[in-house]
């Protein structure tokens, strides 16, 4: 009974072990598990050796499906099964779960484990690949070439792989004759078979077997699916192109250089090279700018040809940025000098030179290369430059670098010298203008250069005020021998009377004015007209009226010049001269034929006046009356209501005139301006016997003090006396002592504005500006516009912006010359600019075009603000217009300006090419202007670098820093912008293609993967 029992138990445990292996078999790993565990649990004998395998199996289970411990149970079944046959296969399963993870140096040390001539097929030719393959992963390449080596069967799964990676290994051993060999074996092979052909044309590629190559090479590019299909096509271009086959090379160098593989500086440059040998130049270009910032020999060699493909392609300008770069390496002594000469040359041709290259480069070719044949082409070339150049101080610098320059450049030195100077005098900087206009005069080699800068001169003295200054150098340019050809000659009799006008002395400005409009030549009207009004105004000063009358009917006659005022002046001197009839005749046609004239409230009073004189009062209170109720700002208003009131009080309409005269004490309250009024009013009282009403009145006045009145009066005077004899400093302090007295003075005003005339003539501007503020801002009255103009000017000098624009919104009301009104538009304007009021900006701007007053300075001004408002707002086709006018009539700071912004509109809308032509055009026009020469070339950095074009960015930008002399923005820009297109550089071309997997089975149906590694260096 115990034997049937024992021999069932038995059964059952092989019947459990019998079902493990067939499920073992069918890759059923939890299953089998399973019954291995039940045939071990119902009979543990660990002698047995059937509990020995289900042990076995029992970790090569857990090993298949990823148990943490099957390491651990196959270490166990080696301790506790020794002597078991099965313990070679466990030490292969451990060295291959480390295989498998990558474990190299561990999977070494459990194959080392195994009795090698215990080992028979396959699991020899396993052990050997797999313990080779580890030994590779590790670097210990003899090792690995030594069991790779030791393969023989050629059935085996891993006889394949074997011979590949023994190959690859004489392959980066550069044994290229035995690598050759072993990878020919493999063509054809389904794993290896697609994978080999790169490794031989590489190897015929080193072995410079370039026939054999192409031949070979194409065969199998012929095959859709070949592996490295761009590798292989390099290879067969760079053959190609080694026997000096260009065309035939290019489509097989362009396929490698369209794939993913990542590319080597020399794969650009022959490919770049092809292209310009096959006169494709543009392609040519595209290659080499990729490698051009190399700083090596093969760089310089980029950017030379760089150059030659531009230029052979006609960008010229292009070229220019590649020769400069091959001129700045020293790696083939030949290719500087070319490209040096090329520089200078394409430079000396190109109207885009920034920095006058051409200058410093053909120097440094003459002073480098003495000796050459073009060297006397590039002196000659250099004096040419220096005559035509626009960047005046570079050209001056290099001139004075000669100790004794020859006559060509004096005459060439005296030229720029003047050129520079005008330049100056235009941004209004004449000091600086002076300067390089004396420097003109150093070489006096061309007497009309010489007379211009004379003249040029006077001009700077006259707008810096020193008008003794200007007048004497004015004579001293009329009286030169080269005057009489230039078109200031005639210009400058006006100026010297403009010169004696500022100064009032009026005796000497009018034969000026009059040599001035006795020439006969003399074309312009406008200075015809206005030189006739300001003989007038001279004689007028000078109480000449019939003298006066005649040249202000002169300058009505011709009417280009204020032909309202000059009408006005007419009457006025027709009033002088008891012609009151004609006076009134000559006010009515002002009124009639310039409705819109300033000059209307006063043409009305005086229209009042005159009516007052002939007795017809009622006909005088209409027009009096029309100036109050016209013209409410005007200043004639307080003299209108004051003349209304003696016509009614001369009319005895006693109630009438009372209201009129307490209305202007109601309205300007003070003595000054009160003070007929007050008289009006006691007279009137102390006609109807109520003089206590006027004391009543006088008392209620706090700038009235009848006490006070005589002393105040006194106190004042003597103030005033020193005022007007223009003793300012004794002035200011007499008139501290009368405000400290008399607080609320009968005076006060008068004083305190007085007082800030005396301060701003002393240079005390910030004391003065309190005054001119106290008085600004007290209801109107007869200084209201010359302190509204002061306060506004010292309020905005003090950048007081939100002040200073209140203030000219209020001249704008009270103003009542042009001037002023004109000034309030232009001082409202760049107020609103600075605030980013900009639409209040663009109105002022076009109400102050309006004015006949503005001048071209004015002008320029009011277009480029209009404009760049606009450019605020988003509205670049608003600004288009007024820029187009700057660049035509500004400074050459404003013209260059506006270009840039015009090419900064083209460019955010995305049009490149006009935006680049326009930067050139501002390059070309306006190289002494160097802060919007900067900000023109950064703009055409970001016109490459949006063409991905980050030679010709990185060029712009280095052109920048190596001259640009101010450290601001532009150069700090510059220096950011060429550090990020040097990241760009360092970034990798291209994704690196991942390396090619060759799967194959291992015997224990386990699926694993081979990686060939490649070393191919793309040579």
């Amino acid at each position: 009974m115990l034997v049937a029992q024992m021999t069932q138990s038995f059964d059952n445990e092989l019947l459990e072990y019998n079902r493990g292996l067939e499920l073992y078999e069918k890759q059923k790993f939890g299953a089998a598990k399973d019954q291995f565990e039940k045939s071990v649990e119902r009979f543990d004998n660990q002698h047995s050796e059937i509990s020995a395998n289900a042990d076995f199996y029992i970790a090569a289970c857990a090993l298949k499906l990823f148990h943490k411990d099957s390491e651990f149970l196959l270490k166990e079944f080696v301790r506790n099964y020794s002597a078991s046959p099965r313990v070679q296969d466990a030490w292969l399963l451990i060295g291959n779960y480390n295989y498998r993870k990558k474990k190299w140096e561990k999977a070494i040390h459990y194959y080392d484990q195994l009795s090698i001539p215990d080992l028979v097929e396959p699991m020899l030719s396993e052990y050997l690949f797999k313990m080779g393959y580890a030994h590779f992963q590790e670097e210990q390449l003899d090792e690995a070439a030594d069991l790779f080596f030791q393969m023989k069967d050629q059935s085996s799964v891993y006889y394949a792989p074997g011979v590949y990676y023994l190959a690859h290994i004489n392959y980066s051993r550069e044994k290229y004759a035995t690598a050759l060999k072993g990878f020919q074996s493999l063509e054809g092979h389904p794993q290896f078979g697609d994978v080999v052909p790169y490794y031989i044309v590489q190897v015929l590629h080193y072995q410079k077997e370039f026939d054999q190559l192409v031949s070979y090479g194409q065969k199998f590019l012929g095959n859709k699916d070949v592996k490295r299909r761009a590798e292989i096509s390099r290879l067969v271009g760079d053959a190609l192109f080694n026997q000096q086959a260009y065309a035939e090379a290019i489509p097989f160098l362009s396929d490698f250089m369209s794939s993913r593989y990542s590319k080597q500086k020399e794969d650009y440059y022959t490919l770049g090279y092809a292209y310009y040998k096959n006169e494709q130049f543009e392609d040519a270009a595209e290659q080499f700018s990729k490698i051009s910032y190399n700083e090596d020999a093969t760089g310089q060699n980029a950017q030379y040809h760089l150059g030659e493909s531009y230029l052979r392609a006609g960008k010229k300008s292009y070229a220019r940025n590649a020769y400069r770069a091959a001129t700045r390496m020293d790696f083939d002594a030949d290719i500087k000098e070319d490209a040096l000469y090329k520089f200078a040359l394409l430079s000396y041709e190109l109207s885009y030179d920034p920095y006058d290259g051409a200058i410093a480069a053909f120097k440094e070719y003459i002073a480098e290369y003495p000796d050459r044949e073009r060297t006397k082409e590039a002196y000659d070339y250099l004096v040419n430059i220096y005559l035509t150049s626009k960047n005046y101080d570079a050209a001056l610098a290099s001139i004075d670098e000669y100790e004794d320059p020859d006559i060509r450049l004096k005459e060439a030195y005296q030229r720029i010298a003047f050129n520079k100077g005008v330049t100056l005098f235009q941004e209004r900087l004449f000091v600086d203008a002076l300067s390089y206009l004396d420097r003109s005069l150093k070489f006096d080699y061309s007497k009309t250069v010489t007379a211009k800068a004379t003249y040029w001169k006077a001009e700077c003295h006259y707008y810096r005020g020193d008008y003794a200054k200007a007048v004497k150098t004015y004579e001293e340019f009329i009286y030169s021998p080269g005057a009489v050809l230039t078109p200031y000659f005639n210009l400058a009799n006006y100026n010297v009377g403009y010169a004696y006008f500022q100064q009032d002395k009026f005796i000497e400005a009018p034969s000026w004015f009059r040599r001035f409009v006795g020439f006969k030549k003399e074309q312009d009207e406008a200075k015809l007209s206005d030189a006739n009004l300001r003989i007038g105004d001279c004689y007028f000063m000078l109480n000449q009226y019939d003298a006066a009358f005649e040249y202000y009917v002169y300058a009505s006659e011709i009417g280009k010049s204020d032909p309202d005022y000059a009408m006005y002046q007419v009457a006025m001197t027709q009033g002088l001269l008891k012609k009151l009839s004609d006076k009134l005749t000559s006010l009515q046609n002002l009124v009639s034929a310039y409705p819109n004239s300033h000059y209307l409230d006063a043409a009305h009073y005086e229209i009042g006046r005159v009516h007052i004189a002939q007795g017809r009062d009622q006909y005088a209170l209409t027009s009096l009356q029309m100036v109050v109720d016209d013209f409410p700002g005007s200043s004639y208003v307080r003299k209108a209501l004051v003349s209304i009131g003696q016509t009614h009080y001369n009319g005895q309409q006693d109630e009438k005139a009372l209201e009129v005269f307490l209305k202007i004490v109601r309205e300007y309250p003070t003595y000054e301006d009160t003070r007929e009024a007050l008289i009006g009013v006691q007279n009137i009282y102390t006609d109807q016997g109520h003089v206590d009403k006027y004391e009543e009145l006088i008392s209620s006045l706090d700038f009235v003090n009848i006490s006070d009145m005589a002393l105040d009066s006194i106190n004042y005077e003597a103030a005033e006396i020193q005022y007007f004899n223009g003793q300012c400093k004794e002035a200011v302090t007499a008139f501290n002592k009368y405000l400290d007295r008399f607080g609320k003075g009968i005076f006060s005003l008068n004083a305190r504005y007085y007082r800030a005339e005396c301060l701003s003539r002393m240079g005390q501007d910030v004391k003065a500006a309190v005054d001119y503020e106290y008085v600004a801002d007290l209801p109107r009255n007869k200084f209201s516009e010359p302190a509204l103009v002061k306060a506004a000017r010292t309020s905005y000098a003090d950048s007081k912006y939100p002040q200073a624009l209140g203030y000219y919104k209020r001249l704008s009301l009270l103003g009542q010359y042009k001037n002023n009104l004109l000034e309030s538009e232009i001082g409202q304007m760049r107020c609103n600019f600075i605030l980013k009021n900009y639409q209040g900006a663009i109105a002022n701007g076009i109400i102050a075009q309006e004015s006949e007053k503005l001048d071209h300075n004015l002008r320029v001004e009011t277009d480029i603000t209009i404009a760049k408002s606009n450019l605020a707002l988003n509205s670049p086709g608003a600004a288009s217009s007024y820029l187009s006018q700057v660049i035509l009539s500004g400074s050459p700071s404003q013209a260059a300006e506006a270009t840039y912004l015009m090419a900064k509109m083209e460019f955010d809308s995305d049009m490149l090419d006009t935006s680049e032509v326009m930067v050139f055009s501002l390059v070309e026009a306006y190289q002494s202007e160097s802060f919007w020469l900067g900000k023109g070339l950064l703009l055409l950095s970001d016109i490459y670098m949006t063409r991905g074009d980050l030679f010709q960015a990185k060029a712009t930008l280095q052109n920048i820093v190596d001259n640009y002399e101010e450290e601001d923005e532009v150069k700090a820009e510059a220096e950011e912008k060429i550090i990020t297109i040097e990241e760009l550089e360092l970034l990798e071309e291209a994704v690196e293609m991942p390396d090619l997997e060759i799967p194959f089975n291992a015997e224990d149906t386990v699926s694993e993967e081979i990686i060939p590694i490649d070393s191919l260096n793309n040579e």
